[in-house]
């Protein structure tokens, strides 16, 4: 299934979803690698959206075992009274990637980590996942 599928019954879109994402890790507070200068821990997130029908989370269940949940059962976990058919979720995936910055800086070392990939690892300890909703509240 394509991410097309997702967001065509008035949610949001690819686009909309990949705009407030950027906005909440831009401005995040925990975003912020803790150094003497105010520098961003991450760059812009990396984002993929798949439709909750997908057969491949069938497939990934059967490939690793029962203790994977799928999409639909991971909502009927969270929400047992909503009655929700596979095809009506979306999976959003998002990955913070490093800044050029820290890439460029740990490239150069030959034995220990750089000064921004440790600060990194340090700042990454104290951030709590939390993603803005459709309406910009935040998800805990």
């Amino acid at each position: 299934m394509s991410q097309n599928d997702c967001g065509t019954d008035g949610t949001m879109s690819l686009s909309e979803v990949e705009e407030s994402l950027s906005a909440y890790w831009l401005s995040a507070a925990s975003n912020n690698l803790h150094m003497e200068h105010d520098e961003k821990a991450w760059g812009k997130p990396r984002i993929a959206i798949a439709a909750g029908h997908d057969p491949l989370f069938a497939r990934i269940k059967e490939m690793i075992g029962s203790f994977y949940w799928t999409p639909a059962e991971v909502f009927k976990l969270a929400f047992p009274e909503a009655v929700v058919r596979p095809d009506q979720l979306c999976v959003i995936s998002y990955v913070l990637p490093q800044t050029e910055a820290t890439r460029a800086d740990q490239r150069r070392e030959r034995t220990l980590p750089s000064e921004r990939w440790g600060a990194l690892a340090l700042s990454w300890r104290s951030v709590q996942l939390r993603a803005p909703s459709a309406s910009g509240e935040v998800f805990d």
